[in-house]
């Protein structure tokens, strides 16, 4: 009985232990946090650009800061953090890994947003099938990878632009929410705008590179292209 009443009691203790909040500090130097339990330094991707496309249990308290999961990410990796009055939250990364760039996120898919501060989806861009799981596969209504490379490509090798984002117009402002199967709980985030002439940019906050469009991907958007 006492055997059984300790293993109960032990087996009790070791579930508690994987639901517990770990603790930690903030780091001084940087825009992160210490995970005390695990050593694991967290340093803030780019604030502006990598986003949690969902947000999940709280991992890690640092400085009175509520640190959480985000799913389908190892929090070994990434956590964010919350604001509930703004709705906006930070990803962080272990500071041992890369940074999360436009080129390295791999995006093979998008989400279209209009603009502003309550954004609406307006569209995707689908996934080819190659980079679903086999159940999903033949179920989107378009293969749409090659426009999504299309746009990684122009903000990694496009030509800098001196644009002036006060001239463009507000009508057509839209965010692109990039996907990627190399970070499946985060989204990458790209402006895109038109100037008072009608030609097409998109933007990167991260690098704050300006490119023009392509012409495919701003027929797309502008013109409703399925």
């Amino acid at each position: 009985m006492k055997r059984l009443l300790c293993l109960a009691l032990c087996l009790l203790f070791c579930l508690c232990g994987c639901d517990a909040v770990h603790s930690g500090s903030q780091l001084e130097a940087e825009f992160g946090f210490v995970d005390e339990d695990t050593d694991i330094e967290y340093v803030a991707c780019s604030i502006l650009s990598v986003k949690p496309v969902d947000i999940g249990e709280v991992y890690c308290e640092a400085g009175g800061v509520e640190y959480y999961q985000i799913p389908f990410q190892e929090p070994s990796g990434f956590l964010c953090d919350y604001d509930r009055e703004s709705g906006s939250s930070y990803v962080y990364r272990n500071k041992a890994e890369p940074d999360v760039t436009v080129g390295s996120f791999d995006a093979v898919a998008a989400w279209l947003y209009a603009d502003g501060t309550a954004p609406q989806r307006l569209g995707q861009l689908y996934a080819d099938d190659e980079y679903l799981a086999e159940e999903l596969r033949g179920k989107n209504p378009s293969q749409d990878t090659d426009k999504v490379r299309m746009i990684t490509d122009a903000l990694v090798n496009g030509e800098s632009l001196a644009v002036s984002l006060s001239d463009r117009e507000q009508n057509d402002s839209y965010e692109f929410r990039l996907l990627s199967v190399k970070y499946p709980g985060l989204y990458y985030s790209i402006w895109f705008f038109t100037d008072a002439f009608g030609k097409c940019y998109l933007h990167d906050f991260a690098t704050d590179k300006t490119v023009e469009a392509p012409s495919v991907i701003a027929a797309w958007v502008i013109g409703g292209e399925e």
